[in-house]
């Protein structure tokens, strides 16, 4: 007799979104997906068969040791699926050996890094944390129709974690660092995190001095150093890991790339490797080794070119950085002079310092899925779509963080995320078009785009992206939407949203970003026309129709200028377009629309873009 076996771990984001590095959201992903495959392999050495999502085979040979093509380096394999299983099966052998694979995987770390604090209240407190720390919940039903029943289970709560004590860790909130020293700041604190770093190989490349890490940060930084050894053995099958590529870039590089692809095409080769060495001596950490698509590109038509070049520190790509008194006087003046000497090739253009947090979700496939005649379906397209993503984003410089089912997570220049996440969503809509037209299939992609300053921090802003996913894009536009916010320092500063249908219209929110770009260097008009907009449109935005407020508009456009109120309207009138919302009428046959009244962030937003987040 068949049954259905539903498995989930968590807490995603408890695990995942506390992070101050991009490597901390890539490492935090890429071990949950691990061990979501370690127990589908569980369920299938029981002889389940995994029905949602499809499983990549070839990512779950490689960690039973079966090595096939390129090593998996983002986790691809979500958090909950769904396997038919006999009436012999045993559930609670699937949290046995995803405990046993977290617990070896920790202890290859420990036995690397803090062996000798064996025996001490640091093993205490590691063995605390790592053993208590995941959620595993699973249900067992006879209808295969059923899709709820971990959303059931999961109201239950039975995994409460205790309050800890001592100094609290750098990154993840209410868990104690491992040092177990009550006093803050004081002597022996420092120096148990002093003597890790003189111990340990790569450590200040991991570590910070200033972060003080509790058990699961500390794995999440380091097991990239030991996952090539890792083998461990469950009820008689191995678990393996494999040299995994640990070099993440940081958001800083992603931010400036496009500057210094520029940069690389513009500049002499003389002064693009006097800046390699400059940030070599400023740094006050080794380089490691990325390849950025548009960097990379660059570099090839001039082979003079310092390989170092892909091993920069992001940070000292910005003036600003070597405000700190940290650094060498000397070094920092030629940085400094190096950065200036760039930016005299390029107009006097400086990096931007914005990057691109970009966050898709499938629409309403949760739904459907309790509809076993569409589950194969899905379940394929979902297979394809996962298959691709990772090509998509590398094309447009980004970084993937994690692609599994309908979810995409990636960090991007500014200047990619708007391109990438629309082929992202031609690239859904094209694998599901077949499981739409045969099996009925409905189902959509909406995306978050968060332009985030790189001195914002890292985890806020991605609790910020999926907010605006979940709550803008999805419930606020209706789904099959994208929405967009820019955070600096201070907060969110603009928010805008359109369903795709907009929003990739003629005259999209890119496009028109790159047309003022052209007017702005042309000085045709003054930046303080984007702040009119808005003035002029929340005093008549409740009156005025849409034909007035491009008469109002273009009028205000062309003040200072030789355009004529025609030409002037033909600008303005996909700008006014964008900035007037529409909101999907979801239980409405067919779906409609309703306007609501102008939202002048995306002027603002359509400055950013223009000015990439250089203010001038």
């Amino acid at each position: 007799m068949s049954r259905y076996f539903h498995f989930t771990i968590g807490p995603v984001q408890g695990f995942v979104a506390q992070a101050r590095r991009t490597k901390d959201f890539w490492a935090g992903s890429f071990l949950l997906s691990y061990l979501s495959g370690v127990a589908m392999i569980a369920t299938k050495k029981q002889g389940g068969e995994i029905l949602f999502p499809l499983p990549d085979n070839e990512y779950l040979g490689w960690i039973e040791g079966q090595k096939s093509g390129e090593p998996p380096r983002q986790g691809n394999i979500p958090n909950r699926f769904k396997a038919e299983v006999t009436d012999k099966f045993d559930a609670k052998k699937i949290t046995e050996a995803v405990q046993q694979a977290w617990i070896s995987l920790c202890e290859s770390v420990w036995s690397a890094d803090l062996k000798h604090f064996d025996g001490t209240k640091t093993r205490e407190i590691w063995d605390r944390q790592i053993g208590s720390f995941w959620e595993i919940s699973w249900a067992i039903s006879d209808d295969k129709a059923v899709s709820n029943l971990l959303d059931r289970r999961k109201n239950w709560r039975t995994h409460i974690l205790p309050p800890e004590g001592g100094q609290k860790c750098s990154i993840v909130a209410g868990f104690a660092e491992l040092s177990g020293v009550d006093a803050p700041q004081s002597e022996a604190l420092k120096k148990f995190w002093r003597e890790l770093k003189v111990k340990n190989k790569n450590f200040d490349l991991d570590i910070k001095d200033s972060e003080q890490l509790c058990a699961l940060a500390f794995v999440k930084r380091r097991f990239t150093r030991y996952f090539k050894d890792f083998r461990t053995t469950i009820d008689g099958y191995d678990i393996c890991g494999w040299e995994l590529d640990s070099n993440v870039p940081s958001v800083a590089l992603l931010a400036a790339a496009p500057w210094l692809a520029a940069a690389i095409q513009k500049a002499p080769t003389q002064k693009i490797n006097a800046l390699v060495e400059a940030s070599k001596k400023a740094s006050n950490k080794g380089a490691a080794l990325i390849k950025l698509k548009c960097i990379d590109d660059a570099s090839k038509s001039k082979s003079e070119i310092s390989k170092d070049i892909f091993g920069l520190d992001g940070m000292t790509l910005f003036e600003s950085t070597f405000e700190s008194e940290k650094f060498d006087k000397g070094a920092a003046e030629a940085m400094k002079q190096a950065l200036r000497d760039l930016k005299k090739e390029l107009d006097d253009k400086a990096p931007s310092p914005f990057y691109a947090i970009l966050l898709m979700d499938g629409d309403e496939l949760g739904k459907q899925m309790s509809d076993g005649s569409k589950q194969e379906a899905i379940s394929k397209a979902l297979n394809e779509f996962t298959k691709n993503v990772p090509s998509i984003i590398k094309e447009h410089s980004g970084f993937l963080i994690y692609a599994g089912g309908d979810d995409v997570l990636a960090i991007l220049p500014l200047e990619e995320a708007f391109g990438c996440a629309s082929r992202l969503r031609a690239h859904y809509e094209k694998v599901f078009k077949s499981a739409k037209e045969t099996n009925g299939v409905q189902t959509s992609i909406s995306a978050a785009i968060t332009y985030a300053h790189i001195k914002t921090p890292l985890h806020g802003a991605l609790a910020g992206s999926h907010h605006l996913l979940d709550n803008v894009a999805k419930e606020g536009t209706g789904r099959d939407a994208l929405a967009i916010q820019v955070v600096k320092p201070g907060g969110v500063n603009n928010t805008w949203a359109q369903p795709w249908e907009i929003a990739l219209q003629e005259g999209s929110l890119e496009e028109i970003a790159k047309n003022y770009q052209k007017q702005i260097e042309g000085g045709h008009y003054s930046n303080s026309f984007f702040y009119r907009i808005k003035e002029i449109g929340e005093i008549v935005s409740s009156f005025a129709d849409e034909g007035d407020m491009v008469e109002l508009l273009a009028a205000e456009f062309r003040t200072g200028t030789n355009l004529k109120q025609d030409d002037a309207k033909k600008i303005i009138t996909p700008l006014l377009n964008q900035c007037l919302p529409r909101f999907r009428e979801i239980d409405k046959k067919p779906n409609k629309w309703k306007k609501g009244q102008i939202n002048a962030d995306g002027a603002l937003i359509v400055k950013f873009l223009a000015q990439k987040g250089v203010e001038g």
